[in-house]
């Protein structure tokens, strides 16, 4: 049994415990790794496998196998030859050696020392790596002293250990005495180009590191406290397992690349405190998988303007951005964001991401999100229902705000025959439709007129100005087939609604409200309007010919003349509608018609004259 006194030490042991060097390889590697130090302990006579706290340490918590993983190993240590020769090919350097020989010696050590059959294996693995004696002895030495946790004998070892040019690192060590401490500053004189630097452990950057060309630099199970950037100069860089921390210092992002460099990170974690962001990219590459941003600030969390961009089961939280994309602003010739998780982001336009196609967004969730301006989650410059594909949304806020897409000009719309998604028009864009195109269930954002000739049918849709430059929302000039259906256009007590010369209209459940400076509905021909509402049209309702208008309300409509319908043609009818406090300055408060039209059916409330 073991005492309560053995329990406390392994629960603190295992608390401490960081990633094992070989974390972050092959799932194949870690098998059979596995499987050599399983092999290991079933050598000892004095405790059996199931109940040894190293092994479980190492697997569990060091190499991060789960239970199937786990199983798979078990299995393949069956076949000790194939284990045998798999073992010897994975580990192809001195680093991976010396490590699995302390793994071995960790893994021997019961009671106060090694057991004899144990030692006699890890002898033979020696001389099938060609290690000398004094490399054994010091490896032997480290591995005693630090089960038995003399931390000041530890050192001392490590130091002879560095004398005979060991490679062993202190973080390498640290796995075997969790309580070790200690902190080192990367020396920026290391890097020059043509080297590959390895920086691992816990480090402090306090003056800017730059990268100069044709370097490698990798982080790996690295702990980073950041106090000035990462300058990135057409070279590599890998982040690994690894955790960046802002330290203080006057910077807009941890990492900036420039020319054709290259960043690849998985599963690394980056803390902003919400006084930076993490990479600005102008050229290049990045890769980025299984990463996670928190509080990113000043500078998108990833800020890419490079050649091809990759993010792939990122997580990003409560990213906050006085500009555009908290958590992505991407311009990128092409790239994916796929599997990835944004809550809490909050910026100008796209509250969480403002990408500009061809960028692939699918199979990605967004929780309460917002922007100040448009797209809580995504704002894209570009096709977004051709591109973005399988998202979720979680909001509070204004219901298909989450994604908003963006048309330039008339370039954008070459082959769009369907609008799905809410969409905001920047600029007066002519349109010419040959076929009839479909918008629906989207809120339209118009930043000028939105200018159209040929078929067109909206549906469910919430049509208003932002930031608007013209007089009427919708023109449309010898439409042919124009139907709109249970839709509303808002012209916010400043513009008009719809001009139609020389278009065939059909409104069906339409409510038209705050129009100003022109009619609600403007020059139609043989306009058809049908279960509409006219609400505080300031410049009238309709001005057309040839109307057919059924169950329809107007209130609070004015004009010079008919103030809710000013009407011509030989015939019309309008059937059984409302007017309310309709008013013309000079004639027909509710209807100024001329031609032969029918009004039946219809009531008045306080219409003047």
């Amino acid at each position: 049994m073991k005492s309560t006194l053995m329990r406390l030490k392994e629960k603190t042991k295992t608390w401490l415990s960081p990633k094992h060097e070989f974390n972050s390889e092959s799932t194949e590697f870690k098998e059979c790794y596995a499987a050599a130090v399983l092999l290991q302990t079933q050598l000892s006579d004095a405790i059996s496998p199931l109940d040894h706290f190293e092994l479980l340490r190492l697997l569990s918590f060091g190499l991060g196998l789960g239970k199937e993983e786990v199983k798979s190993a078990i299995i393949l240590s069956k076949n000790k030859e194939k284990v045998l020769e798999s073992i010897l090919d994975y580990l192809d350097t001195e680093k991976k050696r010396i490590i699995f020989l302390m793994d071995l010696y960790m893994l021997s050590y019961v009671g106060d020392d090694f057991g004899d059959k144990e030692e006699q294996a890890i002898l033979i693995y020696g001389e099938l790596f060609h290690m000398g004696s004094q490399e054994l002895k010091l490896i032997r030495a480290m591995i005693k002293a630090a089960m038995e946790e003399e931390l000041s004998e530890c050192m001392n070892i490590y130091y002879s250990m560095a004398q005979v040019k060991m490679d062993c690192s202190l973080e390498n060590i640290r796995y075997y005495i969790p309580e070790l401490e200690y902190t080192s500053v990367i020396d920026t004189s290391v890097l020059y180009p043509g080297r590959k630097v390895h920086i691992n452990g816990q480090c402090r950057l306090r003056e800017t590191l730059v990268v100069p060309k044709g370097c490698h630099i990798i982080f790996q199970n690295a702990k980073l406290k950041i106090k000035a950037p990462i300058i990135v100069n057409g070279a590599k860089i890998e982040i690994i397992n690894s955790e960046f921390t802002y330290d203080g210092g006057n910077f807009d992002s941890m990492i900036k690349l420039t020319g054709d460099s290259s960043l690849i990170v998985r599963s690394s974690k980056f803390y902003c405190r919400n006084y930076c962001g993490v990479v600005d990219q102008s050229a290049g590459y990045i890769d980025l998988l299984d990463a996670t941003f928190y509080e990113s600030n000043l500078k998108s969390a990833v800020n890419f303007r490079g050649d091809e961009m990759i993010v792939v089961k990122c997580h990003f939280h409560n990213c906050y951005l006085n500009g555009n994309g908290a958590a992505i602003n991407s311009q990128a010739k092409k790239g994916l964001i796929g599997s990835c998780d944004f809550e809490g982001c909050f910026s100008d336009y796209g509250g969480a991401l403002y990408v500009k196609s061809p960028v692939k967004i699918i199979d990605s969730r967004f929780r309460h999100c917002h922007s100040t301006k448009l797209g809580n989650s995504i704002y894209y410059l570009g096709d977004a229902m051709k591109y973005v594909n399988k998202t979720l949304y979680e909001s509070d806020y204004e219901d298909r705000a989450e994604l908003v897409q963006r048309f330039d000009d008339v370039d954008d719309l070459v082959g769009v025959k369907e609008i799905s998604c809410s969409t905001h028009f920047a600029n007066e864009i002519p349109i010419m439709f040959s076929n009839r195109i479909y918008i629906h269930d989207s809120n339209i954002y118009l930043s000028n007129t939105l200018k159209a000739s040929g078929g067109m049918l909206i549906e469910q849709c919430l049509i208003k100005p932002y930031d608007f430059q013209g007089e009427d929302l919708l023109e449309i000039i010898n439409g042919s087939a124009v139907e709109i259906k249970s839709s509303t256009f808002d012209g916010k007590g400043q513009y008009g609604g719809i001009s139609a010369t020389g278009t065939r209209l059909s409104l069906f459940s339409v409510t038209f409200k705050n129009t100003n400076k022109g009619r609600a509905v403007y020059n139609s021909v043989d306009l058809h309007a049908e279960d509409c509402i006219f609400n505080n049209c300031n410049g009238g309702a309709i001005y057309g010919s040839r109307a057919l208008i059924k169950n329809s309300t107007f209130v609070n409509c004015r004009a010079e003349r008919g103030g809710a319908c000013y009407l011509a043609g030989s015939k019309g009818l309008i059937k059984r509608c409302t007017f309310e406090k309709c008013v013309a300055m000079i004639e027909g408060g509710a209807i100024s018609r001329f031609g032969n039209y029918q009004i039946e059916e219809c009531t008045y409330d306080e219409c003047e004259p």
